[in-house]
This record gives structure tokens, sequence and C-alpha cells, in this order.
């Protein structure tokens, strides 16, 4: 739509111009022949002869006049464009600042002369309520002459968000507010932005809140947390400073290797860290580590990058005393794998051991024997001195049974009186018989107990691999049948499984 103020100045414009145009035909009319024609008919013939042989020279004269008003009809239009851009520019910038994120206050002799929208949102009142107020009702009381007086400073002014603002329902927010001095139209006025920052507070409150409450589960955890950057703590929790007895302030800086018992360990570990995370793994070991004190103790250690985007940022590690974990689980293996009261390896662990040493045997190509040793009238021994007496002949059976072998040979237990051992690398029969008869003639000796002597014999039975049997199921089975025949032949002695 046409503005009207462009229409009606256009319309002033052309009338203008054409009162310019009959004057200057007028003029140039007069110019050239004077007044006669007009007050003396009888000349006027000839005059309006004239008249029309000049006529070219008042069109010129005419147009010349035009000429100028054309251009000023131009340069209206284009002031009346720029008029209404400027007003065009003037509405959006006050809609930007209308509805602008911060309240925008305009002060005057310390009362408000302009507020926009975002104020109401901020402080309830309307822009007709703030108006004329002093800036400093919108301040909590406590802080009034702290803003009067920083304002007042001059220049830019940045308060801290602490600062209590107050609403039209007597409700207080801290806000943050920015105020300074400009010139405008004359005089000296102040613009002051605010911002509500009770969003900011409160969620500051809950980060400080979950700060709390990490800084609390990691100081309180059972598990040792360490941050470590080239092979040296960064920082530790409590749990670290209790398990290697270093305070935090030894913990900065300190090198990885002092916590390692022994150098092959750290240096194994440091290759197998830096290869699992290259490769994306998490980082799991047990070690032997070393605390201030000098003392030892066992530390599972679980290790990640901090950022596995940015390797410069270190690891974190997690660590745990595991000694006496360990210690259960070797307690609990030696109760799987050894016997109790003898601490010889038990029947599940020689089966183990025999399975490894057939496939030794096979390889090589040469034979190995399996001993099944049992201690004559044993029961009656038992039940006339007591399983005390039966308990200790047991252990000096085991004693002597062990010392009588090589020490790569395998002995063990396999319950009750009972006893079975390996021989390996067995080239010919010869070998195992100056063996088992020397196991036969050892055991058989006296044994002294409470003074007095208990006399025993043994029967031992002998199988060999391959001609006894090619696994160890089949081998003791042997075994065991040579050592009942033995006993059936009045046991003391020793026989081959054929």
């Amino acid at each position: 739509m046409e503005d009207p103020l462009l229409r009606r100045g256009t319309g002033r414009t052309i009338l203008l111009l054409l009162l310019v145009f009959i004057n200057a035909l007028i003029i140039s009319v007069v110019w050239e022949f004077g007044l006669e024609p007009f007050l003396w008919p009888d000349n006027a013939k000839d005059s309006f002869s004239k008249i029309s042989e000049s006529g070219l020279f008042a069109a010129v004269a005419a147009l010349a006049a035009l000429v100028p008003g054309v251009l000023l009809i131009r340069n209206e239009r284009r002031l009346s464009k720029a008029i209404a851009d400027l007003a065009e520019d003037e509405h959006d910038l006050r809609a930007l600042v209308e509805n602008y994120f911060e309240g925008i206050f305009v002060i005057e002799d310390a009362k408000i002369v302009y507020a926009n929208h975002t104020v109401e949102k901020i402080f309830g009142y309307d822009a007709a309520g703030v108006t004329g107020r002093p800036m400093q009702e919108l301040i909590a009381p406590p802080d009034r002459e702290q803003v009067r007086q920083r304002v007042q400073s001059g220049g830019l002014e940045t308060l801290a968000h602490d600062v209590s603002g107050l609403r039209k329902d007597g409700s207080i927010f801290p806000m943050l507010i920015h105020c300074k001095g400009v010139h405008f139209r004359g005089r000296i006025v102040r613009v002051a932005a605010v911002r509500d920052m009770s969003d900011w507070a409160a969620a500051h409150q809950e980060l400080r809140r979950l700060n709390t409450e990490k800084d609390f589960i990691l100081e309180n955890t059972e598990l040792g947390i360490a941050h470590m950057k080239s092979n040296s703590f960064v920082w530790v929790n409590q749990r670290m400073t209790q398990m290697y007895g270093y305070s935090r302030e030894e913990f900065a800086n300190m090198p990885l290797r002092r916590v390692f018992a022994r150098d092959e360990d750290y240096a194994q570990a440091l290759v197998e860290i830096y290869d699992r995370l290259a490769r994306g793994r998490v980082f799991e070991k047990e070690a032997l580590k070393r605390r201030k004190d000098g003392t030892m103790f066992w530390s599972r250690v679980l290790a990640r990058p901090a950022d596995p985007a940015d390797p410069t940022r270190g690891l974190i590690a997690i660590c745990e005393d595991v000694t006496e974990l360990r210690n259960t689980r070797e307690e609990d293996q030696r109760h799987a794998y050894y016997d109790p009261l003898t601490g010889l390896p038990n029947r599940r662990m020689f089966v183990e051991n025999l399975s490894r040493a057939i496939k030794r045997a096979t390889r090589a190509r040469t034979m190995l024997a399996v001993l099944f040793i049992d201690l004559d009238d044993f029961k009656t021994i038992n039940d006339t001195f007591g399983h005390s007496a039966g308990d200790l002949m047991l252990k000096g059976a085991t004693t002597r049974l062990v010392s009588s072998l090589r020490e790569v040979d395998i002995v063990s237990r396999m319950g009750g009186d009972e006893f079975v051992a390996m021989i390996e690398d067995v080239s010919e029969q010869s070998q195992v018989d100056i063996a088992v008869r020397r196991v036969v003639s050892t055991l058989s000796e006296p044994y002294f107990y409470k003074g007095q002597d208990i006399v025993t014999t043994v029967s031992v039975g002998v199988a060999l691999f391959p001609v006894g049997g090619k696994n160890p199921e089949t081998l003791l089975q042997s075994a065991d049948m040579a050592m009942y025949s033995v006993k059936g032949r009045g046991k003391n002695g020793y026989a081959f499984y054929n």
C-alpha cells in the first residue's frame, strides 16, 4: 500500500510544476513581445504572428522549468522511501528490545523512564507500573545501598549474581545487573540490563550437591581411585592413602614405579597397560605392591583412559587390596588340589598332572610309571594306637615316600592309607624296579610313637605307560589291580601290571 504522505507530497509537487510551467510560458511571451498585443488589439495580429514564430522558444523555456521539477519528484520519492525504511527498522529494533531475554531499563535521575516487556516477566510489573519508579525499589533492601554505590561509580559496572532482586509479589530472587551511562539527546542516562539468575542458581546448587555426593562417594569407597599421567600419580582418594601409607601430598607427581614390589612386575604392567588400552580394552591385573613402610600386599588394578578421545588426559585406575581374597582363594585351591593332612597333591591334581605327563611321554616316545602304594594293616594300627598315631604315621610315610623318589617325581595321597606316585622319563623297567624297591624298604621301617615302635609293611602295584594304559584312569586302575595282587600273595612287596 502506498504511503499517504508520499501521495500527498507527489500531488503538491505536480501542482507546483504546472504553475512553474504556466509562469514560464507567460514570462517568455512578455519577454519577447511586451504587453502591446494585449493592450492594443490593432497590433494583435502581427504580435500573435510573432508569438507563433517564437512558440518553440516558449516550449523550450517551459521544459527547462520542468526538469528541476522532475528531479524534485524523484528526490522526494527517495526521501519518502528512506523514511519508510527507517520506520520499519525502528519497529524491528523496538521489537527486539521489547522481547530481549534480559530486562532493559533506561534510568534518569535514579528513576525508570523506560522498561521493556521482559521486565514485566522478571519483576511482575507492567511497563506502565514500573515507569517512574526509583530503580532502588526493584532491589532487595539488603543490597540496595551496594547497588546504589556501584551504579553511581560510573562507566560499565557488572554486579555479582548474588545481588537480590525484589518482585512485585515481594519474592526475592538472584539477579545479574549490567549498567552503563550513555549520552542521549543532550543528557546522560543509564541503561541497565537485568538477568534473572534463579534457574542458574538452582542448577548451580544442584551441581554443588552432586559434586558433594560425588566427593563423599569417592572419599568413602573401599576402593582406591587414582588419576595418573605419564606414569605418575596426579590425584588419589582417601582410600589410596590408607592402602599405601602415603599422604596426598606425597602421592602428587610420585612415580608409579614406587608402589610396585618388583621391577619386573612394573615393566610388565606398563607393556600390558598400553597394549590393552591401545586396542580399546580395559587393563586388569593383580600384582604384588609395596607400602610406604615396606610391607607387601596384593593389589588388583583396573585401569581405563580418563578420556578415550584424548589420551593426554591420562588414566583412571581403581585399586583393591586383594590380599585376604587371594589368601582365601589359595586356601580354597589347596583344599581343592591338596590333602589337608599331608600337604600332598590329592587325586584330582594327580590326575591332571598325569594327563600332562602322558602327552609329554607320547611326544618323547618314552615310558612312565604309576605306583599305587598301600600301607598294610593300617586300620589295625589306627584302631590300636588311636587316630593321632595313625595321622602321625601317615605324615611320616609321606616324608619317607618323597625322600625315596626323585625331586621331579610326583607323589599324591589318594585317601586313607593309599598313596600314588608317578615316575617320568622311563626308558626301561629296571629303572622302576630300583625305585620301587627303595620305596618298599623305606616305608617298611618301624615308626616310633610314644616310646614304642610301630612296625608295618607296604604293598605296591606298578603300571607302565603305554603297556598298562594310555590314559590316567586306565593306568591308575592297572596299578591298583597290581597292588591287590601283592595283597593277595601276603602283602609286603610290589608287582607290575601284566
